[in-house]
């Protein structure tokens, strides 16, 4: 064992050596290689790429991609324009409704045939006359001028449910305006522009412009890069104000920040020379990556001071400091690296390659925080603070301040009775945080975006549009997919596709269903003197060819897109979900599987869930919440196994797992209890906070370690370490909650929660170590522990 022990330090003592040794060399490398990265920086591109967002291998998503650019996609955009007094039909009203229509088609990434309103050609009166079925358009080219013209636009309305409740509001206050954009095409910053355009052009006194959907959704989020930028930017500077005031020292502040700064290029590069884009929704991990090589660095200064005053000359600290903790370092930031690069197994785009630029900015953590920061520690000039307490210590008269005092006896007092009450403690915050943590969804829980405040401009714009238009903002799309051409003619199809309609809408979670059915029943009865009694599916496949054949002969290209395809093989079942919220979606996806699965009678051809944005919302939320649970338990085991491996202990990768699975609880605690949703943007929190969290215990056991070899008492080693690596700790951790602490300012709600969550997991990481370590030990006294090594 002694031997072996040996080895270490003499492992430890080569890797000083040659850093220190090589110092000048590593540092003009680090700076070419920072160049190279800084140069594609210039190259990365900022932007929203809407496919990213979704889990492209699942089966909905599939179908999604196969039939959107016939039934249309989940990039749906929708323009409500409500009147507060009187109703749409007057000229002014439907004048902006027509130009509004007209305005959508000169907006890149549009899809034209996909935009519906009363003022839209495609938006047809059928009638039934002596010639047979006429279709004509309710309101297009031109507004009504007369009143009789304004009257015959009513009773077309009125007299169609497709249109009235759809198109136009019950209270006839609100018309629609529904647009497609496609996913590959789409500028978000510029369609946000030139959206807010059209509500400024168009809202006055008596009028209300609403505009909701992704396409809207995702340009706010860009919009808003600027302020994100900006906040993080303060809360770098209050960090570095904090840093100041706690360590008296510019190279505790700067160092430290130059350090993440340089790891930033690193991150920012790769990802540009990957080709990955840098979406907004993820910005602030690459953030947290920064200030992840921030901490370690800290680390590192922290005990390059401790070690100056002992031997009094930089270079010598320097070569201490990476003696004594760099596989300490290695191991946390090897475990970093893993927990993150673990966010990737949610097969959806955005987090994959978020995952993997941060697991290669981790590794480059090695090189900044473990060679980098000694390196530049160790030429810089001494300052004359350090100078005195160097000379202050040699001569017995340098005074421990108070952390340090309250360190060393809250040591004592964990290794005597201590524990129990903390161990006491942490038990019963675990059961009550299990208790919130439980309640926790899958997808957002709100009806408008969740990444904005709720008196946001566009969540305020959702509840006017789903107050007048029942969800029709939010789709689920099932496809009926014939087994040979022309399998929508047949009558056993239209029957089972009614029986699903009227399935789903015995649930409370639907607001209503659309389908090929409804046209063909309500011309059956148009055919036959509007006698409700015939409302109901032809006989025969003969009767519903020759509706078909009528429809399509009086009506233009695309007008029956959203319902079928063109070989008439495959239909679209559309349900209107109440909102979009994740439980929402798991009802109705649920309720439609069991009608497929247990009531199905199709022979014809099979069901397939399913577009639209409820479908692909429900993929999402399905990835994220299997993904979940293996991302934290797979996390979790490899930080065991690392740190197992690291002190060759079991024991030892209990100790250190323990505290950061109770930082974990207390975190989706706070989610539970602030209706957080676990979404694309706060799933990868969990595993980033982890590897937050893990190097404080490391770096404080690897101090016991040390500390050990110096006594033959273990109470002496853990209170000895807590007093100098335990002061580390809580400066850190402090440092940190209170730069993130200025996230709640943020007009991003998402960005201000996230704040706040982090800042909890930071703080209760930091207590673990603190608390929890030392409690361990004394509990349950490790083998490795026991005699100095």
């Amino acid at each position: 064992m002694e031997k072996i022990e040996q080895q270490k330090k003499t492992g430890g003592q080569r890797i000083s050596e040659f850093v220190i040794g090589w110092r000048f060399s590593i540092l003009m490398l680090v700076i070419v290689i920072t160049i190279l990265f800084a140069y594609q920086i210039t190259k990365l591109r900022v932007f929203t790429d809407f496919g990213d967002l979704l889990p492209q291998s699942h089966p909905y998503v599939k179908i999604h991609n196969k039939f959107r650019e016939v039934f249309g996609g989940a990039n749906l955009l929708l323009i409500a324009v409500e009147v507060k007094t009187g109703t749409i039909f007057n000229q002014a009203t439907l004048t902006k409704i027509k130009e509004i229509s007209e305005e959508l088609l000169t907006i890149p990434g549009v899809d034209r045939y996909k935009i519906l309103s009363i003022a839209q050609r495609k938006v047809k009166d059928v009638k039934i006359t002596d010639w047979g079925i006429e279709t004509t358009p309710i309101m297009f080219p031109h507004v009504p001028k007369t009143n009789e013209d304004m009257d015959k636009l009513k009773r077309s309305i009125y007299s169609s449910d497709l249109l009235y409740g759809n198109l136009v509001s019950m209270d006839s206050k609100a018309a629609l305006i529904r647009s497609d954009f496609f996913e590959e095409d789409v500028d978000y910053k510029y369609l946000f522009k030139k959206l807010n355009e059209i509500r400024t052009k168009y809202e006055d006194k008596n009028t209300i412009i609403s505009i909701a959907g992704n396409p809207m959704h995702l340009g706010i989020i860009q919009d808003l890069v600027t302020e994100i930028v900006l906040i993080l930017i303060i809360t770098t500077l209050v960090i570095l104000i904090y840093m100041y005031f706690t360590y008296q020292s510019k190279r505790g502040m700067f160092v430290p920040i130059l350090a993440a700064v340089l790891s930033g290029i690193w991150g920012l590069g790769f990802m540009s020379f990957m080709g990955f884009n840098l979406d907004p929704l993820v910005l602030v991990l690459p953030f947290l990556i920064a200030l992840m090589t921030a901490r370690h660095s800290m680390q590192k200064v922290n005990r390059y001071m401790e070690e100056y005053i002992k031997v009094g000359n930089s270079r010598t600290a320097a070569s201490n400091v990476v003696e004594a903790m760099f596989m300490a370092g290695v191991t946390g930031i090897v475990t970093d690296a893993f927990g993150i690069g673990l966010v990737a197994l949610a097969p959806i785009p955005i987090l994959q390659k978020i995952s993997i630029t941060c697991a290669f900015w981790s590794i480059a953590t090695i090189i900044f925080a473990l060679m980098f920061t000694p390196i530049v520690l160790s030429y810089m000039p001494e300052s004359k603070g350090m100078k005195k307490k160097a000379t202050e210590l040699q001569e017995g008269t340098l005074k421990e301040d108070i952390i340090y005092r309250l360190m060393s006896r809250m040591g004592y007092w964990i290794m005597g009775r201590g524990c129990w009450v903390i161990l006491a403690c942490t038990i019963a915050l675990v059961v009550i945080s299990f208790g919130y943590a439980s309640k926790v969804t899958t997808g957002d829980v709100f009806l408008g975006s969740s990444l904005l405040w709720p008196d946001s401009r566009y969540n305020r714009d959702v509840q006017r549009i789903d107050k007048k238009f029942p969800g029709l903002q939010t789709p689920l799309y099932i496809v009926m997919e014939g087994n040979e051409p022309e399998a929508m003619k047949q009558p056993g199809v239209y029957r089972d596709i009614e029986a699903f309609q009227r399935y789903m809408a015995g649930t409370s979670s639907v607001t209503g269903t659309l389908s090929m059915v409804d046209l063909i029943k309500k011309v059956n009865m148009q055919l036959r003197e509007y006698y409700p009694k015939w409302e109901v599916i032809p006989d025969t496949a003969r009767d519903i060819g020759n509706y078909f054949f009528q429809l399509l002969a009086s009506s233009d290209a695309g007008d029956f897109d959203k319902y079928i395809t063109n070989n008439n093989q495959e239909g679209n079942l559309i349900c209107y979900a109440r909102d979009r919220k994740g439980d929402t979606i798991r009802q109705i996806i649920e309720q439609a599987k069991t009608y497929i699965e247990k009531h199905s009678q199709l022979k014809e051809g099979r069901y397939q869930l399913g577009g639209g944005v409820v479908g692909v919302e429900a993929a999402t939320n399905e990835v994220i919440e299997r993904s979940q649970i293996w991302n934290l338990t797979l996390a979790l085991f490899g930080v065991f196994v690392f740190c197992a491996l690291t002190y060759r202990s079991i024991v030892a990768g209990v100790i250190l797992v323990v505290p950061l699975a109770v930082s974990n609880v207390a975190a989706f605690a706070y989610m539970g209890i602030f209706q957080i949703g676990l979404t694309v943007s706060t799933y990868p929190v969990s595993s980033v906070g982890i590897g937050l969290g893990i190097d404080y215990g490391l770096y404080l056991l690897s101090r016991i370690l040390e500390e050990r070899e110096k006594t033959d008492n273990l109470n002496v080693a853990v209170a000895e370490a807590l007093k100098s690596n335990g002061k580390a700790v809580l400066i850190i951790a402090s440092t940190l909650v209170l730069g993130l602490i200025s996230w709640s300012f943020s007009t991003l709600r998402f960005q201000a929660e996230m704040g706040i969550l982090l800042a909890i997991l930071l703080f209760f990481n930091g207590l673990g170590a603190l608390l929890l370590v030392p409690s361990f030990i004394a509990i349950f006294k490790p083998k490795f522990l026991r005699e100095p090594k």
